[in-house]
């Protein structure tokens, strides 16, 4: 589409704004990719305990609470980490049409000033 009122530079610098803006989201999916990785090291392995996994919240028996919370967020966080993976594989994408929108030449400029506005 031509455009009337919107100059070449004001597109430049709203689609360096965009990108700039996610890489600040592909930043956020690193980091929670990491803690997540991090969080799953320190939580149970392999397969539930017989005991533990016929409950739910409501049937666990009080002298295993803790365990069977720590037995579900591992499987909260391992969810959640998958989720993170896919986002990220997402944005990325989205990141590198942004980028390759812009003119090659100053286009590390274009990002950085499009941070300071």
């Amino acid at each position: 589409m031509t455009y009337i009122t919107i100059t070449t530079a004001e597109r430049q610098n709203d689609i360096a704004r965009a990108a700039a803006e996610r890489e600040k989201k592909l930043w956020g999916y690193e980091l929670n990719i990491s803690n997540y990785e991090a969080l799953l090291e320190r939580l149970p392995k392999g397969d539930w305990p017989k005991d533990l996994s016929r409950h739910t919240p409501n049937s666990v028996p009080p002298d295993k609470a803790v365990e069977w919370a720590e037995w579900h967020f591992r499987d909260e966080i391992a969810a959640r980490l998958v989720a993170e993976r896919v986002q990220l594989s997402r944005s990325l994408l989205v990141y590198e049409v942004l980028l390759a929108q812009l003119p090659e030449e100053g286009r590390e400029e274009l990002l950085k000033n499009a941070t300071t506005q």
